[in-house]
């Protein structure tokens, strides 16, 4: 029985899949065993014990076994044919490019220092020169400085309201199930309103009377609330300023 260690494994750059799939081996007839309590893992076919593993130091290790003729009993575990493992290795001779990936895009040059002064067993390279990796051009890019202020139409009051839904839950211990809150763009003034529904019908019932009342504040009285196609006047030729623009999240509950 050969015993195959290898230490301090970070990466396999050829590995594409794991090692071992435990689904795909139920696809091809094998049945598979656990022992949650003694965390045990077996696979068996042909009642013959194929797979046995233990865990140990946080890692599933197994010895896997041809499939031969004979048949185990219920105590006792059959003679195996031969032991033979199957692992995926890489040796130490790549290039720097290689190197520079598996020990997490290290400075290549930090790399070139460590093999010249012995300081890591196991990297040997093929090649120095220079490498170009994208993925270390794209860590070092400097974001976009974030903007102070949106870009929103807003110099006084009534430009721009904004107004979402607050749910606190149907066991709240009140007889309200949502609070609408609506905040002047401006002022930041907030207003709010308890509902006994979230539907559409009260909810914009409580929009239509913020905004009659947002715009008695600036001395106009609004008769109803209609769709209107707003000039670039400011002024509703009255002296007054109307609510211009409702900021909603697109909610059903908020219809147009």
């Amino acid at each position: 029985m050969v015993f195959v260690l290898v230490e301090d494994v970070l990466y396999v750059s050829s590995a594409g899949c794991n090692l071992f799939s435990p689904g795909l081996a139920v696809d091809q007839g094998f049945t598979m065993t656990w022992d949650s309590e003694a965390r045990i893992f077996g696979m068996t076919k042909e009642n013959i014990e194929v797979i046995r593993t233990e865990f140990e130091n946080s890692l599933w290790t197994f010895n896997a076994q041809n499939v031969g003729n004979n048949f185990a009993n219920n105590k006792n575990i059959a003679m195996k044919k031969k032991v033979f493992a199957n692992f995926a290795v890489t040796h130490g001779v790549e290039d720097i490019d290689v190197w520079h990936e598996r020990l997490g895009h290290t400075c290549p040059e930090y790399i070139r220092l460590m093999v010249d002064r012995g300081m890591a067993k196991g990297i040997m390279l093929k090649r120095r020169g220079k490498i170009d990796c994208v993925d270390c051009h794209f860590g070092k890019q400097l974001h976009k400085t974030f903007r102070k202020k949106l870009d929103r139409p807003i110099e006084k009051g009534n430009d721009l309201v904004f107004a979402d839904l607050l749910i606190p839950g149907a066991s709240n211990g009140s007889p309200y199930t949502a609070v609408l809150v609506v905040m002047d763009g401006y002022s930041r003034y907030v207003k709010i309103y308890l509902l006994k529904s979230k539907g559409d019908v009260e909810v914009n019932r409580y929009m239509q009377e913020y905004i009659a009342w947002a715009e008695r504040q600036h001395g106009v009285n609004v008769a109803e609330v209609i769709t209107r196609n707003w000039s670039n006047d400011d002024e509703d030729g009255t002296g007054g300023v109307l609510v211009k623009q409702v900021l909603t999240d697109k909610g059903q509950e908020f219809c147009n």
